[in-house]
């Protein structure tokens, strides 16, 4: 079966492959409900809905009109909130949204700036067992030239990042031609996988709560090492990654 959701104009549409772009509510009334959250326009991002057995999806409903023509990342929390991450359009800050779950409808929240400094895209989002919000992202310094991969955490569901906009949250790389990744949270840790100067794909990890990221883990080298890739926790409790 086929079903027409929505034609996208966007270059990431879909998004790539290590942001999360559709969700299931897993509880309550409306378990079984999925939603869509994709770039609808360079500009863009909407997001639809369906029930099973998801022939029928909602009209397309408007998250934001000044994103940059960059993927967005989400996540779902167990209450059916969304969480959404994108690059603002000109400026490429990194901006925030929640989308609130009430009696079976989202209502988009107000926009927060997660980083207002330099170029930042290619982020991803996930929320712990203790409600707390992690983000990471690329992060490109055009005085230096490199690439580097930061991360920032929100105790308040997103509305205050770090200490604020210009808190530019941690380095996890050290700086490169190009870097890209996913987080997955594994409990108790949090797992940041990543290609780093496309010659090499490894991982960092923190435990909840911690203050610093354990040394690098080199999982595989190669070249053209990029976005190609895609990381899962299996239902046993194992790290799995699946790349290239």
């Amino acid at each position: 079966m086929q079903k027409l959701i929505d034609t996208s104009t966007a270059f990431y549409g879909g998004g790539n492959s290590p942001t999360r772009k559709l969700f299931t509510v897993t509880t309550g009334v409306y378990a079984g409900r999925q939603i869509v959250v994709y770039a609808g326009s360079p500009s863009t991002i909407k997001f639809s809905y369906a029930d099973p057995p998801y022939t029928s999806w909602s009209t397309p409903q408007t998250i934001a009109t000044n994103a940059a023509d960059y993927p967005v990342a989400a996540v779902m929390d167990a209450a059916g909130n969304i969480y959404v991450v994108f690059s603002a359009q000109t400026t490429l800050d990194l901006l925030f949204r929640k989308l609130t779950f009430t009696a079976g409808v989202w209502t988009v929240g107000s926009e927060a700036t997660i980083y207002n400094n330099k170029d930042n895209f290619f982020p991803t989002i996930l929320k712990d067992v203790f409600g707390q919000l992690w983000v990471c992202w690329t992060c490109y310094d055009s005085t230096s030239g490199y690439y580097t991969l930061r991360y920032k955490q929100s105790v308040t569901e997103g509305t205050l990042w770090g200490s604020g906009p210009t808190d530019a949250g941690e380095a996890i790389t050290g700086g490169s031609s190009g870097c890209y990744h996913q987080l997955v949270y594994l409990q108790p840790d949090v797992y940041c996988i990543y290609t780093d100067a496309g010659t090499k794909l490894a991982y960092r990890r923190i435990p909840e709560g911690g203050t610093y990221w354990e040394n690098e883990i080199t999982l595989y080298t190669g070249s053209s090492l990029t976005d190609g890739f895609s990381v899962a926790v299996s239902e046993a409790g194992a790290l799995v990654g699946v790349a290239f």
